[in-house]
């Protein structure tokens, strides 16, 4: 991965063939296992994340610099944010709600960049001057693997111009501006609790091991079917999704009545949802009541 030179990011092609995007569909899982309304709703943002980076990538870049670098970012960032809704709501029909927190983490994490290279050009600009210093750092972590003196040298040649901060340094340099706050952005609770699963996280092992000892004859359910979490995981990644969407219709790759429609549909559903009251539930669970693991036996 680090060898491969590919040139800066960049998705402008102006003879892409006409593309049919398709309502994201998931044709597998239980119905059951998911509240439909949300999950259709969470198919549609997928989608319309797609058709906006497929007329993106049509579009001549502005010849600016940091402008350029604008649109190269922002289309990129929402083409993988469209795979990780898609990958969302797959999970969640499956009824592996856990494991899908950390696609909504993705969700929130590009919708929060996005907003990001959209508002700080420089930045923006910055990032994308990131991309060799990024795969310089990322040949590094090989090199330390695979001990070839070999390939030492010849990745030391390949990256010798190579200047600058990768973006990881970037992001940890410039956290004021990454870590935003607003309520419609994911918070750093979401973003560290939604990665615990995936991490193997002391949190989750034990939320895990209740699971285990209080199954009875399905260990499966048990485990990951988790009803509240994924409804929670949909409502808000739906709000990520439909900033990352406003930005795009600033843009104008994507019609501003199409994000306006999905913003109201959005609306309406939360308004017929508990959901402010079990997080906070939740979240006060989680902070300070006993849980089954913590009761003696």
């Amino acid at each position: 991965m680090g060898l491969t030179v590919r040139g800066p990011v960049n998705v402008y092609r102006p003879d892409a063939p006409a593309t049919a995007i398709r309502l994201v569909e998931v044709t597998v899982g239980d119905p059951q296992l998911i509240d439909q309304a949300w999950l259709k709703l969470s198919q549609k943002l997928a989608g319309s994340l797609y058709t906006a980076v497929d007329r993106a990538r049509r579009l001549e870049p502005p010849p600016n610099g940091a402008e350029a670098a604008q649109h190269h970012l922002i289309v990129a960032t929402a083409a993988i944010a469209g795979a990780e809704m898609e990958t969302l709501c797959s999970l969640c029909t499956l009824g592996l709600h856990p494991p899908a927190q950390i696609h909504a983490r993705a969700v929130g994490l590009l919708a929060r960049n996005a907003v990001v290279f959209h508002e700080n050009a420089a930045l923006a600009l910055e990032c994308y001057n990131s991309l060799e210093p990024s795969r310089r750092e990322l040949s590094k972590m090989a090199q330390n693997i695979l001990n070839n003196t070999d390939l030492d040298a010849l990745l030391e040649k390949r990256y010798q111009d190579a200047v600058g901060s990768s973006m990881r340094r970037l992001e940890q340099t410039q956290s004021a501006l990454f870590q935003r706050q607003e309520h419609y952005l994911m918070s750093n609770y979401e973003q560290s609790i939604w990665s615990k699963w995936a991490h193997g996280d002391i949190i989750a092992l034990a939320d895990a091991a209740d699971g285990v000892r209080s199954a009875d004859d399905d260990l499966r359910a048990s485990l990951v079917v988790k009803k509240d979490l994924a409804l929670s995981l949909l409502y808000r990644t739906g709000l990520f999704a439909s900033v990352l969407l406003a930005v795009l219709a600033d843009r104008r790759w994507i019609p501003s009545s199409t994000i306006e429609g999905l913003i109201t549909e959005h609306q309406t559903l939360t308004a017929r949802l508990t959901v402010f009251r079990q997080s906070r539930e939740s979240l006060e669970s989680a902070i300070g009541e006993p849980g089954a693991s913590d009761v003696s036996r």
